[in-house]
């Protein structure tokens, strides 16, 4: 049963996917061959986080798991995910909610991609971010997959500034994973922030996602957690520069450059690179009357090229 189950599954990927993934395909089909043999019991499919690693990491290095920390957003995915100091707008929610409450307006974003130009594939989310004096709130969603696997992730955040130069986050993430004729499981995750003005010009912030070390599904396998620190230096009103630490705790240290220069006022072009994996990002962004499009383009040295699109509306500013 378990043979004739394998040969279906390849047979459905054979056909789902195209064939430049071939080699991923076989790759998985292997994998799942092994892990199908397992006693069956709820859960087990996730202990591999076979789907997650099969698409968003290359076949040589270690399994990933489910649930992982995936970019949000063209403008942060053009930087390199160099955002933890960067943030005030609804795509900040991703990054660290600190910032939140750092610009007093309401702020809705959006963002759309089919990872390494995968069709049957899809990533996307939104963010809504509501300010109240001190204290701001955001709400946000997220989506991965496709009819065979879907990942989903609804979050709250709260933010709030403390001191004169000091705001502080935290935000609880609900992370749930389908998949199909294997049924689903959830966890709670946890996470906080903080950023600070070390001067009006120069920004520290940081993030420690899922500190309550949540686990998914009767297996118990934990999910990530991330630790995330770095600057932000804002330059001739014109040029930001942001640097940060990313560090998966199961992985090597993935560091994370970012730039962006305003031309005109409306447009503004972002270059990015990152070690971990070695990656090569760029995109630009108009940011006009109450609307801003944005757009990001990521490499990958295994798997190819994402385009990620965004967009979104915002009150003015104060």
């Amino acid at each position: 049963m378990s043979k004739n189950l394998c040969y279906e599954f390849q047979s459905e990927c054979a056909g789902h996917f195209s064939l430049k993934h071939e080699k991923n395909i076989q790759h998985f089909y292997h994998f799942f061959k092994r892990i199908i043999t397992l006693r069956k019991r709820p859960g087990f499919v996730f202990r591999s986080g076979v789907f997650a690693m099969l698409w968003m990491t290359p076949m040589s290095t270690s399994v990933r798991a489910a649930l992982e920390d995936l970019p949000c957003g063209a403008r942060s995915t053009a930087m390199a995910g160099a955002f933890v100091a960067l943030t005030g707008d609804a795509e900040g929610l991703f990054y660290n909610p600190a910032g939140l409450s750092l610009v007093k307006r309401t702020d809705f974003t959006a963002f759309y991609t089919h990872p390494f130009g995968i069709n049957d594939l899809v990533r996307a989310g939104m963010a809504l971010k509501l300010n109240r004096n001190r204290y701001a709130i955001g709400l946000a969603a997220q989506t991965f997959g496709n009819e065979k696997y879907s990942e989903k992730v609804i979050s709250s955040s709260v933010s709030a500034h403390i001191a004169y130069n000091v705001y502080v986050g935290v935000q609880l993430r609900y992370g749930s994973v389908s998949i199909e004729k294997y049924g689903a499981a959830g966890a709670f995750i946890g996470d906080v922030g903080t950023l600070v003005f070390l001067s009006p010009h120069v920004s520290w912030g940081c993030c420690i996602k899922n500190i309550n070390f949540a686990s998914l599904g009767a297996s118990g396998e934990k999910l990530p957690q991330i630790m995330q620190t770095g600057l932000s230096l804002h330059l001739f009103d014109m040029l930001t520069f942001c640097a940060d630490l990313y560090k998966d705790v199961r992985f090597p240290l993935d560091l994370r450059n970012g730039l962006e220069f305003t031309i005109i006022e409306p447009l503004s072009l972002r270059i990015g690179i990152g070690t971990e994996p070695s990656r090569f990002h760029a995109g630009f962004g108009i940011n006009m009357f109450h609307f801003h499009v944005d757009y990001a383009y990521q490499s990958h040295n295994d798997l190819g090229g994402t385009h990620l699109f965004s967009i979104g509306v915002f009150t003015s500013r104060p």
